[in-house]
Order: structure tokens, then sequence, then C-alpha cells
């Protein structure tokens, strides 16, 4: 078998432990009593870390992973001895949340301070926010909670308890004590689920695309009621750093005129996806760019996974902004054309943008690139967080706890920041591109645990 060789190799125990140091666990509140703690906090987050870093999709998996690591990650880490699955699951849910987004925002910003985060193609950092369903709450396991909620409440009160909870009661525990979770109910009503969703935080002009931020969207909500909010979480974590001048993008289901006004209000760039719901602002855009009649600014073309994709970019400046947009300075369209091997599978789309970047300081081919670096945030983002970590999967869950989730969220955030960062900085002999997601997994495993089957008394029979 043909072995990869790697002209830079950073996915190593050094590369792996600094960024464990970098997110500060040992500053996390530890919610267990201390009388009865055996496994140290941080070496069961470290674990958890390592463990989906290397490919583990269950708390099970993760277990294995304590059992097999080397001498090296136990003395760095604390793993001193196999940790059981049920002391991991059962942790989740008790952590704070807030504690470990500090760990993320440790951890970027000691990356920013290595400079291992600079921006490609722009002189400034480009961030996107999305929203994403992390997963769905069955009504049995909703029912679970409120009847352990009430049957403690009646204990605590001295009170007896029907063993039977109705719908209206599951309804009023999950919107009083589960803030975090959207109560949904089908047309007829005989249906009922919850939704546990994050607007997350990608920068997406470094080389490694990197979950900066992870807030949840509360569930009286949607995301467009939510991200202002989340918006100034973000901010404040941030706003002493590089990330001070960084421009914003987001889809149209996240822009409005006040996200706008709050942006330019702190002297933040955004590029904003426009649509008709967005009114007068949509309708101002498409008559001043008159595509159907104007010769594009900007025409591209390029193959893509074996379609021939042409780009056409409109670009009109906006001097004095327009409307409830005073700090807008230009509108942009942008057409794409994809062809592939039958006629029939072509497709056209044609998209808006407004911006507060003068036209001198974002011209037609940023605007363009502006566009096509947003969808990393998907395609690097969320495709990886699902496909490589098994997030869209109930195997990946450790937890049916809802605040379990939003924790082992995190968790999952952080284990795919180290494997994205050990990836941009890792290069192989094979036209000194980057290696695949699976490549830099596999070393990590082989680097951090020692083998399931023991080679030296592994024999291969003649058969």
């Amino acid at each position: 078998m043909a072995v990869l060789r790697y002209s830079r190799q950073a996915a190593t125990p050094k590369g792996f432990i600094r960024r464990l140091e970098d997110m500060k666990l040992d500053s996390i509140l530890d919610p267990r009593q201390l009388s009865k703690v055996r496994f140290p906090l941080p070496a069961v987050l470290s674990a958890i870390i390592l463990g989906v870093a290397t490919g583990a999709l269950s708390m099970r998996a993760v277990e294995c992973r304590t059992e097999q690591a080397k001498e090296p990650v136990r003395q760095a880490t604390g793993i001193h001895e196999r940790i059981a699955d049920n002391t991991l699951g059962t942790l989740l849910p008790r952590l704070d949340p807030l504690r470990l987004r500090l760990a993320l925002h440790s951890m970027v910003k000691a990356e920013l301070r290595r400079e291992n985060l600079a921006p490609l193609d722009f002189p400034f950092h480009v961030v996107a926010f999305d929203g994403k369903c992390l997963t769905t709450v069955t009504y049995q396991t909703m029912r679970r909670l409120a009847m352990n909620h009430y049957r403690k409440y009646c204990r605590d009160n001295g009170l007896d308890l029907d063993d039977f909870v109705t719908v209206e009661q599951v309804e009023s525990y999950i919107r009083t004590w589960q803030p975090d979770v959207q109560w949904c109910a089908s047309a007829d009503g005989r249906s009922h689920w919850g939704l546990v969703r994050v607007h997350r935080a990608t920068l997406v002009s470094s080389s490694a695309a990197l979950c900066v931020d992870q807030m949840t969207i509360p569930g009286k909500t949607n995301e467009t009621g939510a991200i202002i909010t989340n918006l100034s979480k973000w901010y404040e974590a941030y706003r002493w750093t590089q990330f001070k001048d960084a421009v914003v993008t987001l889809d149209a289901g996240n822009t409005s005129a006040e996200v706008g006004a709050w942006l330019g209000d702190r002297c933040l760039g955004y590029f904003l996806a426009l649509k008709s719901i967005h009114g007068n602002i949509h309708g101002h855009a498409v008559e001043l760019l008159d595509v159907d009649h104007r010769t594009p600014d900007l025409r591209l073309s390029i193959t893509e996974k074996g379609n021939d994709i042409t780009y056409k970019v409109w670009q009109m400046p906006l001097l004095s902004g327009y409307g409830a947009w005073p700090s807008a300075r230009q509108v942009v369209c942008i057409e794409r054309l994809s062809v592939g091997d039958e006629p029939e599978s072509a497709s056209v789309g044609r998209r808006y943008f407004i911006s507060n970047k003068p036209v001198s300081e974002l011209r037609v081919h940023d605007a363009l690139k502006l566009c096509r670096l947003h969808w990393r945030c998907e395609n690097e983002g969320h495709w990886s967080s699902d496909v490589m970590f098994g997030e869209d999967r109930g195997r990946a869950v450790g937890t049916t706890d809802p605040r379990g989730m939003v924790v082992l969220s995190l968790l999952r955030q952080l284990a795919q920041n180290l494997l994205a960062l050990l990836r941009s900085l890792s290069r192989h002999d094979v036209a000194e591109g980057k290696p695949s997601w699976r490549a830099v997994m596999e070393h990590g495993l082989a680097a951090l645990f020692d083998p399931v089957i023991d080679p030296e008394r592994f024999e291969l029979c003649d058969s």
C-alpha cells in the first residue's frame, strides 16, 4: 500500500496537546461533588475532544480511546485509565455552555496571536454567520424530562404526583425550563417535537475555516429575531482582537435593516444577501442594477466538479445609502450559470447583495470572492460537522438532554477546530496541497492512541 508522504506534518502529539492547552479547560467549573470525583474535569473534556477529533462518533467509542491513549498523552492530559461512557454522558448536561464558549474563544485568540489565521484574499477578516439545527428532540424525551421535573417538585413539596402528564404540561415545562428548545407541533396538533438551533460564526477568510463562536437561538424566536443578540455576544468576545474591523456576511434569512445599522454603528463591514422579503431596498437594487439590460461588470468561467460554471457580476455604488440603510455604499447582483454533461442539468441562480464597503475598497472581483467565501461556512463548517463528525446522526449524541446536546456540540466544534488547524498547517508532497480530513484524523489516531489489535500477537495465516 502506498504511503502518503508529508512535507510538513502538524498533526503530532505536540500539536494536539498545545491546542488543548490553548482551550484552558482547567478554568471550566466542575459541577460534580468534589468528594466523588474520580477523573479531573480537564481530563474528561480532553478525552471527549481528542476522541471526537480522531473519529469517535459515540461516548462508547470515546471510552475505547481512553483505554488506548499512549503514555505521553496520558501524562499531558491526565487520562490515566479508562473513563466509562456513562461518566461522560451524565456529565454533559451539567456543564455550562458559556464556559465552553470561552474555551472556544481562548483557542481562536491563541491562533490569532500565532498568525495562523491570517486572511488570504483580503486585508481584513471575513466572518460568516449562519443558523444550524443541532438536533430534533422527540416528544418522548421532552415528556420524560417533564416527568422528572414534576416528580422532583412534588417530592420537595410533599405533594402527590399523577404518573401522567398532559401535552400542555410538557409544553409549559419546555417553554419555562428549556428556553433553548423550540416547541413544534404538526398542523393537526397530534404530533409534537422540539428543535435545538444555534448561530455559528465561521472564519472563512483564513486557510482553516474555524468556528469562532456558537450561540443558541432561544426557542421563543427564530434566526432573524436572535441574530442581533448573538452578533453582540460575538462582538463582545472579540472586540479587542483583529476581528474589530472584520466584514460580516449573512444569508437573506438573517438580513435586516436593523442588522445593517448595528454593524455599521460598530465600524464593522457587512456583505448581506437581499430578497424580496426585505421590501424597498431589494426593489431599489433590482431597478438600479437593471441586469437584464446592462452588460455585466465581470464575467468569469470556471470548471467545478465536472460542471462548467459562469459567473456574471453587476455592481452599482450607493453614494449616500438608501432609506433605512444609510450606511450602505453599494449593491451587487451575482448570477451563476451551471451546465453539466446533460443540457437539462443546467441551472441559473441570481442573488442580490448590499454592502457598506465603498466600491473603491470592495471591487467587483472582491464582491464575487466574498459571495463564494460565505459558503465555506456550509461546505467546510456544517458539512464537515455532519459528514466527518456525525453531528446529524443520533449516534453522535451522548445525551438526550437538550443542554447536553448544546454542550456536546461545543466540544465537537473544539475538536473540529483542532483538526482544521492541523490540517491547514500540514502539507503533503502531492502538489503541496492540504491533506484530507480523513487523512489528518487517521494520522492523529495513530499518533495519540495505541492500535486496538496488538501487532505482536496478530498473525496472518497463509491459506
